[in-house]
């Protein structure tokens, strides 16, 4: 009879807990920070889509190992065995409860602590360093100290595409501007590695030299041609300036048409699993690459078994890569 209601009332509380999950699983917030720089619908998440967050190929103790593995606008109750990273945003408040998440899960994640562009513009749409300092001063008191000693804070983003003339008043940031918010980032946080999203080849157009910004973003998409041929010149720009970089796919509307899987804009197209694995072996583990996220989290097509066999057989490959660090 004891035994019987004990396992009644355990029964209740998995329920109860497989509940909450689920709730705070559909609570992704809305980033819109798309490669290819338009707004795109939110995230499916849905209990049935999740790719499974438990595999038995993988062991908590082991997702520090290797390349961090993972998705743009992937929540933080789904970081698991299979997903090892993301790009978040997060804000004062709850930070330490972020990354205390992304630690327990063996977690090294990427988040943009200035948030919204819109914040750290001027008038007439050009970055504002003033208003990005006061963006990142909101966390000086988070104690986030103890996150990025240990890897688990793995990469601060500072701003997305500032090669992009239309998120900056018509014409893109400056070099030096970029080099200027990547210098406040240290000033605070000494040990963070600092990222822009913006391709190495792009931020090796100048004569000067990062001694504050660690590395650059690069989302391969196929109509850039042949994986090996962009990704080696990635990484040539990128050691030309001493810079680390984040590697990925733009699985959404980076595709051949091979799939048949329309993207979200027209003529674009989602991945194929023969895509992913072409695409994502070349890419993973490459030379100054420091971690592998994909653009952006579909539970819909996560949860195809092709894509997801896909999934599992490149995070499989993430997690033989040798263990890098973005700091430069």
């Amino acid at each position: 009879m004891t035994y019987s209601l004990l396992a009644r009332r355990l029964a209740r509380f998995r329920t109860a807990i497989f509940a909450s999950l689920f709730v705070f699983a559909t609570s992704c917030d809305n980033e819109s920070l798309d490669p290819s720089s338009e707004v795109e619908a939110p995230p499916e998440v849905g209990g049935s889509e999740l790719l499974p967050i438990e595999d038995p190929a993988f062991s908590i103790s082991a997702n520090r190992r290797g390349t961090q593995f993972g998705l743009w606008q992937l929540d933080w109750s789904q970081l698991s065995d299979q997903w090892t990273s993301l790009k978040k945003g997060s804000d004062p408040s709850g930070i330490r409860q972020d990354l205390e998440r992304a630690r327990g899960k063996g977690a090294r994640v990427f988040i943009m602590l200035a948030g919204d562009p819109k914040y750290y513009k001027t008038s007439s749409g050009k970055f504002d360093l003033t208003k990005f300092k006061e963006r990142l001063n909101r966390f000086k008191s988070a104690s986030i100290g103890t996150y990025i000693n240990d890897g688990t804070f793995a990469g601060h983003i500072l701003l997305d595409e500032p090669n992009d003339p239309s998120n900056w008043g018509g014409s893109p940031m400056s070099h030096s501007q970029v080099e200027a918010a990547a210098k406040y980032s240290k000033q605070l946080w000494p040990g963070l590695p600092t990222l822009v999203r913006a391709r190495p080849t792009w931020l090796a157009k100048t004569s000067m030299s990062y001694s504050y910004l660690d590395g650059g973003w690069f989302q391969y998409v196929s109509r850039w041609g042949s994986v090996t041929g962009v990704r080696d010149s990635e990484i040539s720009a990128a050691k030309k300036k001493g810079l680390k970089m984040v590697m990925g796919l733009n699985v959404i509307n980076g595709g051949n048409g091979s799939s048949g899987m329309r993207g979200t804009k027209s003529g674009q197209w989602k991945m194929s699993a023969s895509e992913l694995l072409k695409y994502g072996s070349a890419l993973i583990g490459a030379s100054t690459s420091c971690g592998f996220l994909m653009w952006r989290y579909d539970g819909t097509y996560l949860g195809k078994t092709s894509i997801r066999d896909a999934m599992k057989q490149l995070r499989s490959k993430a997690g033989n890569t040798a263990t890098t660090t973005c700091k430069s």
